[in-house]
């Protein structure tokens, strides 16, 4: 196992930069999670540490060793794909035992490896299958078998699970769990996925446009976003964004409906925006409401139901309270409880 360290890293080709600077310190067996949309440098970042891209500028740092101008194999990682990319010719055996075979271990070890793995993945009774006769979450644990044989000091994953079907998915991010908890080693996995984000990581990094836009946990990411972009792309269904300007405690939107604003951000500016979650709003009697809309769509998700709505020309998205039966057309009144707003600059996105 082993920390890593971002030192001031770019990634620039040619006058196109796509990693403005990333500043990072991964702990010891910390599972850190990179995500954001595609293009926001992500992948490319991690294929730095791999060694698969060159560093433009700055320092990655393996046990405070600088890598940059090592070879991949010589970085003591173990890296796990998209695509599998397993030797369809080879058994699973085979293919888990390549990289420990060219490298020079014995047979006993090699077997010894294997064997251990394969039990952690059960994946015992496929050692002798083609890759060919596995389902894809089979051949991802493959994959994931291979690089565990390897005992890296630290474990890359570059959006693995995103060729499964949504039950696989599932399941295997619980694999993917375990697998952590009981080997310990540092993992830094590259995701679009927020809900992987959230659900795998010690600590997430949302990145976009080849920046770090929030760091922080699982819950600090959800319950303070630090930018409204972060706002929007972690949480489903999605916040609701009402801009407006702050005048004394009311905030007056576009379309002249005023808001009360009775607890305003210390470092309130004129032209704000308010964030409030889904599960943030409540339903309420029409002479208690700041203000009623008109369910445009209902959608029914499992235990929970979602009312979509207009106001000021901007979508709100309401949890409908258990046993509340919303229908399209019907007016809602709404509330919401100030403790659990966002606030944001309007100009600049960051959280105030």
């Amino acid at each position: 196992m082993a920390d890593l360290q971002f030192r001031n890293v770019k990634k620039s080709y040619g006058t196109n930069a796509v990693v403005h600077g990333v500043d990072l310190r991964i702990n010891d067996g910390e599972f850190l999670v990179i995500v954001g949309p595609s293009g926001c440098g992500k992948s490319t970042l991690l294929r730095m540490v791999a060694g698969l891209e060159p560093i433009t500028s700055g320092e990655i740092l393996i046990d405070g060793k600088v890598v940059n101008d090592l070879e991949p194999k010589d970085r003591d990682i173990a890296m796990v794909f998209q695509n599998y990319a397993l030797y369809p010719h080879m058994s699973v055996f085979e293919n888990m035992a390549y990289g420990l075979k060219i490298r020079g271990f014995s047979k006993d070890d090699i077997k010894k490896r294997v064997d251990k793995a394969a039990g952690i993945l059960e994946l015992g009774g496929l050692l002798d299958r083609k890759p060919k006769a596995l389902s894809g979450g089979q051949r991802q644990r493959v994959a994931m078998g291979r690089a565990i044989v390897r005992e890296p000091k630290v474990f890359l994953f570059d959006e693995p699970l995103s060729n499964l079907d949504a039950k696989l998915r599932v399941e295997m991010r619980l694999e993917i769990q375990k697998l952590h908890s009981e080997l310990g080693t540092t993992c830094i996995y590259v995701t679009h996925d927020q809900i992987e984000a959230m659900t795998l990581s010690d600590r997430m990094m949302v990145m976009n446009a080849g920046r770090v836009e929030h760091l922080g946990t699982p819950e600090q990411v959800y319950s303070a976003p630090a930018t409204q972009f972060v706002a929007n792309f972690i949480g489903t269904p999605a916040m609701s964004f009402l801009p407006g300007i702050a005048a004394g405690q009311r905030l007056e939107l576009k379309s002249g409906i005023s808001l009360p604003m009775l607890k305003p951000p210390a470092s309130v500016s004129r032209d704000v925006t308010l964030g409030v979650r889904p599960e943030h709003w409540e339903v309420t009697a029409s002479n208690q409401a700041m203000f009623s809309m008109r369910a445009d769509m209902v959608e029914w998700v499992g235990a929970d139901a979602y009312a979509y709505g207009q106001l000021g020309g901007q979508t709100v998205i309401v949890r409908l309270p258990e046993g509340v039966r919303t229908k399209v057309g019907e007016m809602l009144h709404l509330r919401y409880d100030e403790a659990h707003v966002h606030w944001f600059d309007t100009g600049t996105g960051v959280r105030l």
